[in-house]
């Protein structure tokens, strides 16, 4: 993760900073995160990949780091590679969490120490996913692997739907 997803990200970070206004980055994340999640709901990786080699997951990574530079939404990615490698739901949620907060804290500096001055009021966006993660901790514990697997590809489905639609002009909210 540190190897080939953080440094590309960062790099995508700094790209994105100079030419954001040329290319809708939200609108192709939330693209390639609809069809990340069908694939994963439709279990199409068990037809192209019988077991996922490390240069596949190399891959993801890079990719992730990418996605995430550009658009910031590469949780969803994050967790479509996390949920393909691993089928036990604590390691999934495991490798969120890390890949979550490594990722933030990466982005977080980046923007606050090179691309305006660091603002405090800013922690927030830190507060929130600790909270969320304590909100959520006994529906996590009670839930099964497989319907964990599904509530998650789902969400993503809806919420790369929900960016796509909302940024390609086609709906407004």
């Amino acid at each position: 993760f540190i190897k080939y997803c953080l440094p590309i990200s960062i790099l995508s970070l700094c790209s994105l900073l100079l030419f954001q206004d040329n290319i809708n980055f939200v609108v192709l994340t939330s693209f390639v995160m609809i069809v990340f999640s069908l694939a994963n709901l439709l279990k199409v990786e068990k037809i192209f990949i019988k077991k996922l080699n490390k240069k596949d997951i190399r891959f993801g990574l890079f990719f992730l780091g990418i996605i995430h530079g550009f658009t910031n939404l590469g949780g969803g990615l994050l967790t479509n590679i996390s949920s393909a490698i691993n089928k036990d739901k604590f390691l999934i949620r495991y490798n969120i969490a890390v890949g979550y907060f490594m990722l933030s804290l990466s982005k977080l500096l980046i923007i606050n120490l090179f691309y305006k001055k660091l603002d405090l009021n800013n922690l927030y966006y830190l507060i929130i996913p600790i909270i969320c993660f304590f909100l959520t901790k006994v529906i996590f514990e009670k839930i099964q692997n497989n319907l964990f697997s599904f509530s998650l590809n789902i969400t993503i489905l809806f919420y790369g739907l929900y960016i796509f639609f909302r940024n390609a002009n086609i709906l407004k909210f």
